[in-house]
Order: structure tokens, then sequence, then C-alpha cells
């Protein structure tokens, strides 16, 4: 019981001790999947906490089967706002085609002023704004339904091969991105729900990428290292058993401490995460004892 992380929660807030920091659970899986920090960050990655956050929100190890089940999961929400989609189009809700240009004069505002290439970025914009206008007209009536606004914001995310962590900055992109947020808009003016879905779908799209890098570099690794005997065995003669619980959580592989990271918030989310047992002070202590007796 003691190997098993799912396990060593089971006492959590039966004689509660120890008050448990909010922000451990992200912690523990920050330091677990070392997400990427600096200029990826700053560019529309997230914060290692956010990713961290939305990991655990979803139950989502930084393992292989963590980011397939990711996957399932942005296909699962994927099929669900397209099914609020066509109901809505089935209702005969639409809006006035002008409302998928207004962002482009803020993107062609943009890339005024003392800017090199900016005469050719405005160029581009302009000839985006123009075969859209062009392809409005051919679309009957003065208006268009949630799934045509759909299908136009997927055109123009594609357009602007949006990736987190990357700034596009040619006009052919802004342009792009600039009308698929107007799209974007447009259904979720029309579709009760869609503007929660696309947030959460957002945060799946931010989370992929570094949690296939995490998963990658951490899979099949054992659960302690040869250093664990000698970690947990200082803390304990420094603190005792809560000490060497310490000493084990970080002797510990970033496979485990996930693990552990995404029960604690578990238990948080059910009212339950505000205590430690002293229990699980021991199971760790144990297990840290365990594995050096296995090491040996």
């Amino acid at each position: 019981q003691a190997m098993e992380p799912i396990n060593l929660m089971t006492g959590v807030a039966k004689t509660g001790l120890s008050m448990l920091p909010k922000g451990l659970p992200a912690r523990l899986y920050k330091s677990a999947a070392k997400f990427p920090t600096g200029i990826d960050v700053k560019q529309g990655m997230g914060t290692q906490t956010e990713l961290a956050e939305t990991a655990l929100k979803h139950k989502l190890l930084p393992s292989e089967k963590g980011v397939l089940q990711l996957i399932d999961y942005d296909k699962a929400l994927g099929a669900k706002i397209g099914g609020l989609i066509d109901e809505a189009t089935a209702s005969g809700k639409s809006i006035p085609k002008s409302k998928v240009f207004r962002y482009l004069k803020d993107a062609r505002r943009e890339t005024g002023g003392v800017r090199i290439g900016a005469k050719t970025s405005k160029a581009q914009i302009d000839k985006i704004a123009k075969e859209l206008n062009e392809q409005m007209k051919q679309i009957k009536g003065d208006s268009l339904t949630p799934r045509q606004l759909q299908d136009l914001k997927i055109s123009a995310q594609k357009a602007a091969k949006w990736e987190p962590g990357i700034v596009k900055e040619t006009g052919t992109e802004q342009a792009s991105k600039a009308v698929a947020k107007a799209a974007k808009e447009g259904v979720e003016d029309l579709v009760p729900d869609a503007a929660a879905i696309n947030r959460e779908l957002a945060e799946l799209k931010q989370l992929q990428k570094p949690l296939t890098q995490a998963a990658s570099r951490i899979e099949r690794r054992d659960l302690m290292g040869i250093g664990a005997p000698i970690k947990v065995g200082a803390a304990a003669d420094v603190a005792g058993a809560p000490g060497a619980a310490i000493g084990a959580l970080g002797a510990m592989t970033e496979a485990k401490k996930a693990q552990i990271a995404v029960k604690l918030k578990e238990l948080q989310n059910m009212g339950l995460g505000n205590l430690i047992d002293q229990n699980l002070l021991e199971s760790l202590t144990k297990m840290g004892l365990f594995q050096a007796g296995r090491e040996e």
C-alpha cells in the first residue's frame, strides 16, 4: 500500500495534524514535469503554474497515457461544441456577415508606424480582406450561421499557423488571427456554453506540447534512484518521520511526484485537502525505507 500513491492518500483527513499548502499539488507537478520557462511562457505557452493547474484539473499525468487522455479529452470537447453549433444552426441563429471583418482594421493599424515591412504587411492584410469580402458575396443572404462561423474560424486558425509559444508577425498571419477571433466571438454570441468550452480547449492546446515533452523525458523511469536511501535516511536523522517523508519526496522520480500531485489536488477538490494524516507521513517514510532495502 505504501508503494502506491493512490493508496498513500486514503487515510487523509481522519486525524489531520498538519496543514497542506494550497499550492503544493501544483508545485509537486511542476517539479515533476519541468515545464519550459522564459520566452516560451511570455509568448503564449502559459506559466508553469497555469500548465500544472490545467493538468491537475483534468488528472493528466506526464506520461504516454496522460498525453493520449489529453487528446481524447480534446476530441470530446470538440465533438461537444460541434453538436451545440449544429443545434444552434438548425434553430436558425445567425449574425451579420460584416462582423467577421471587425478586427481587420485593428490588424492593419497595428502594422503601421515606422516598422520594417509595414507596407508589405498592410498589403497582405488588404489581400485577405478582399478575398474574404469576395467569399462573403458568394454566400446567400446577409448573415452567417454558427456552423459557417465555426468553419471560418478553423480555416483562419490554420492559415495563421498558430502555435503556443510562437508569435507570428506577417500581415497574412495577423489578418488570419483577426478573422479567427471575430468568427470565434460570433460563435460564442450565438451558442450558449461555447465560450467555456473554447477556454478549456485553449488550455489543453497550450498544455499538449509541454506535456508531451515531459512525458517523453520521464517515461519508463523507476520510482526512486540510487540516491533515495541516502536522502531518506539523512532527513530522518534530522527530523524524524516527517523529515523522512520529505526526504522520500525529494528522492522520488518525476512520475511518482506527478501521481501524488494529482491525488492531492483531487482531495483538495473534495474538501479534504487542508489536512494531512500522520499515516501519510508514516507511509512515505516506510516507502523510502522499503526502497532502501530493495536497492541494497
